[in-house]
């Protein structure tokens, strides 16, 4: 079964769109607003469904974990478990955008040089010694 994967609005997945909101209100991926990013992110959910796009699992499984975090601020808790919740997203994000940019180098390469042809070179023989 061949696996292909959807493009949206230069989207790739969940965390790409929660990057992109998350450099768009200009925040600092260590301090995360859960309650306007979860927002903005149902916002968008819901705009992929009025555009009759199919909006995958992995979409919903995020703005799921955005809500339960959100609700988790709601209510009086430990703030030792809050962090840590939150502290996994950020780990996350933080290593998306690692593998983002290293991609990014990739392609560059793969442009410059990707088109190339390389010939081994021819074997040489060496006079023996006598």
């Amino acid at each position: 079964m061949e696996q292909y994967t959807v493009r949206m609005d230069n989207f790739e997945g969940p965390l790409d769109l929660l990057c992109h909101l998350i450099d768009k209100n200009k925040m600092d991926i260590f301090d995360i607003k859960i309650n306007d990013i979860t927002s903005q992110y149902i916002e968008y959910l819901a705009y992929m469904h009025k555009m009759n796009l199919e909006v995958t699992s992995e979409f919903i499984v995020m703005a799921s974990r955005l809500i339960y975090l959100k609700s988790k601020q709601l209510l009086p808790i430990e703030d030792e478990e809050k962090e840590d919740d939150e502290f996994d997203l950020v780990r996350l994000l933080v290593e998306y955008k690692k593998y983002k940019q290293i991609t990014t180098v990739f392609r560059e390469r793969i442009d410059l040089y990707g088109k190339r042809c390389y010939k081994f070179p021819e074997k040489i023989e060496l006079p023996k010694e006598k």
